[in-house]
C-alpha cells in the first residue's frame, strides 16, 4: 500500500507541474514532466492533448501536429480526440501537408476513429467533408441526409469553417 500511495502522490505533483508549465507556455518543462509521468506508468494522452491544443492556440501548428501524431498515429488507433483534431485540421488545410496527402491522411485517421468505435454526428460530418473533398459528393450527401433531419444546425460549421484564432 504505502509505495503505491507514494507513487500516486508523486504523479499528482507531476500533473500539477504539467499544468503550471503549460500555463507558463514552458513546453520543454511540460515534456520533461510528461516523461516522468510516463515512467510512473501514467497514461499521459490527456495532458499531451491539452498541451498540443495550447501549442495550436499559440500558433505553433507544426509542434501541435507532431504531438497529436504521437498520441494518435495514422497506422493504429490512438487517442480519439487527437485523431479528430488531426482530421479537422487536415481537411481545413491548416497543416503543412500537400493537399493530396492531407486527404489520404485524413482518411486514415477517420478509419482509426472507426476502429475505436467512435460514432456520432461530428464524425459523420467530418467523413462527409472528406468524401466531398475527394469528389464523392453523392456519398457525402447520403451520409449527411439523416443528420439534416436530426440536427438541422449541424451543417453550419461545414459552410463556415472555423479559423484558428
Amino acid at each position: 500500500g504505502k509505495i503505491v500511495w507514494g507513487e500516486s502522490h508523486v504523479a499528482d505533483q507531476y500533473r500539477a507541474a504539467v499544468a503550471v508549465a503549460r500555463e507558463a507556455k514552458a513546453f520543454d518543462h511540460v515534456q520533461l514532466y510528461e516523461r516522468k509521468l510516463a515512467q510512473l506508468g501514467v497514461n499521459t494522452d490527456v495532458t499531451k492533448f491539452r498541451t498540443a491544443l495550447e501549442l495550436a492556440q499559440a500558433g505553433e501548428m507544426e509542434a501541435a501536429y507532431e504531438r497529436m501524431r504521437g498520441i494518435a498515429p495514422e497506422d493504429r488507433p490512438g487517442y480519439a480526440n487527437a485523431h479528430y483534431w488531426i482530421i479537422e485540421n487536415l481537411l481545413a488545410q491548416r497543416l503543412k501537408t500537400p493537399a493530396d496527402s492531407s486527404h489520404e491522411l485524413a482518411g486514415r485517421h477517420l478509419d482509426r476513429l472507426a476502429d475505436l468505435g467512435v460514432r456520432g454526428a461530428g464524425v459523420d460530418v467530418l467523413r462527409a467533408v472528406w468524401l466531398a473533398q475527394g469528389g464523392q459528393a453523392a456519398e457525402a450527401t447520403a451520409l449527411l441526409e439523416p443528420l439534416v433531419h436530426a440536427h438541422p444546425l449541424s451543417l453550419i460549421h461545414i459552410s463556415e469553417p472555423t479559423r484558428p484564432s
